[in-house]
């Protein structure tokens, strides 16, 4: 059978290409082919707004997603234990933060009182990743979708393009076009000359161990907002959705074994069922190469600090589909997309580069981002070579706001707005008279079930 796009694996990254090139490109036959055999990993997670915006131009609206895939709001994101104080970092966009800073968000997070919903603003969000693979895949089959059930067991690659792969249902797949996302495994950009560039040298984290607790009370246990906490190895991240709540130590196979991470994360999350994940950090050089697109984990991941990697995976599609459109050459899509992730690795960086903890992981890490080339880059190509500002011309995933929310928290110098007499009213006014996130979420889905 031949197709003009192929999609070479399911999940979040698979099921996103198929409903973003479907509804972009209604005339093109697209084929998903999703092994039956991978377990899911079932945790929480999070979003930039930017992806509601995507969604929302596919017609999936937010209370879609909240109701389908068992969602909450994400104000912004509480760091614990990564400096002497705890601090925020907001969701918010620039006129927002600069009228309250991250203290809108961090009184309204700390109250457990959320934004009102509307199909025009796009907030972040948090769900459970299956089930939002599931919303997507109901939408992509309406638009005609063919969805194979089966195993990859070959593929025939040569100069960087791919003809055909063969399944072990006896079928043999011909496409224009391959999109890898097949997660780590990487199935057809492995068999490419698209170089894997590693980070294990500038960042240090390399397994998780995760699993989910149960609200003891949902109303009070329901939060608007992410939390991660620093630990002696690595740091740990709170995700709260509507069913269940996501948990998982991050840290450094160098410098604790995953037996004492399993301990560290039962200790303080409560967590009693246990998967663990290995990470390989680092990206291809090449994200589209040949007739390859090595979408989502295939391509790369940096570490889910900010949780980037459903962000990255919106943009590689927007920059495929533009060059399928002939709006983009592939060599400027390849270049775009290597920008953006040198830039989100930057801000990852600056998680450890000003951290003041003695541990012999904080240590190394701290030493390894402060050598890395991006943050040196960074920070002198800045207007004032200290702080962004306004004037310094940054990427929308991570404007100046947020990055001198996470400077003022390690007490670097920074920039933040002088919140006015006016602004503290309004904060105020928005912590007494704001839903209760849990309640507020619940008559939503009520509502619309």
């Amino acid at each position: 059978m031949k197709y003009d796009i192929t999609i070479v694996g399911g999940g979040t990254a698979g099921w996103l290409s198929a409903a973003f090139l479907s509804f972009h490109n209604p005339n093109t036959k697209i084929c998903l082919i999703e092994s039956p055999d991978i377990p899911t990993i079932g945790v929480g997670e999070g979003t930039f707004p930017t992806t509601m915006y995507i969604l929302n131009t596919l017609g999936i609206k937010p209370k879609d997603l909240i109701v389908k895939a068992n969602g909450g709001l994400k104000v912004g994101i509480e760091y614990i234990d990564f400096a002497k104080d705890s601090f925020w970092l907001s969701v918010a966009n620039e006129s927002e933060w600069e009228k309250y800073g991250s203290e809108l968000i961090k009184n309204v997070g700390l109250m457990n009182k959320c934004p009102v919903l509307n199909d025009t603003d796009y907030f972040a969000m948090h769900f459970v990743a299956s089930d939002i693979a599931q919303l997507l895949k109901d939408y992509s089959l309406k638009n005609n979708i063919v969805h194979i059930s089966a195993n990859v067991i070959d593929s025939a690659v040569e100069n960087n393009q791919c003809s055909s792969i063969k399944l072990d249902n006896d079928q043999t797949i011909e496409s224009e076009w391959f999109l890898d996302c097949s997660g780590f495994a990487k199935l057809l950009v492995k068999q490419t000359t698209s170089k894997f560039v590693s980070y294990d040298n500038e960042l240090l984290v390399d397994s998780a161990v995760v699993g989910p607790t149960q609200y003891v009370k949902q109303a009070k246990e329901f939060n608007p907002f992410t939390r991660i906490t620093a630990k002696e190895s690595g740091w740990i991240f709170r995700i709260p959705t509507y069913t269940r709540i996501g948990n998982g130590y991050v840290y450094s196979s160098k410098f604790i074994s995953p037996e004492d991470a399993e301990k560290t994360l039962a200790n303080h999350s409560g967590v009693k069922t246990f998967k663990h994940l290995k990470m390989q950090l680092g990206y291809h050089d090449q994200l589209i190469i040949g007739n390859i697109v090595a979408v989502g984990l295939s391509g790369g991941f940096i570490e889910p600090m900010e949780a980037t990697a459903i962000h990255l995976t919106e943009r590689t599609l927007i920059v495929f589909d533009e060059v399928l459109k002939e709006k983009r050459t592939v060599d400027d899509a390849n270049d775009f997309l290597k920008n953006k992730i040198r830039y989100i690795k930057t801000l990852i960086l600056g998680h450890y580069a000003f951290s003041e903890r003695t541990e012999p992981f904080w240590q190394a890490a701290r030493q390894s981002a402060r050598n890395s080339d991006e943050i040196v880059e960074f920070f002198k190509s800045l207007k004032n070579q200290k702080y962004p500002t306004k004037d310094d011309n940054l990427d929308v995933a991570y404007p100046y706001c947020q990055w001198n929310d996470l400077l003022k928290g390690f007490n670097q110098s920074h920039y933040y707005p002088n919140i006015n007499i006016q602004s503290k009213k309004e904060i105020y006014l928005a912590t007494y008279y704001l839903p209760n996130h849990y309640e507020y979420i619940t008559n939503l889905r009520k509502e619309h079930e």
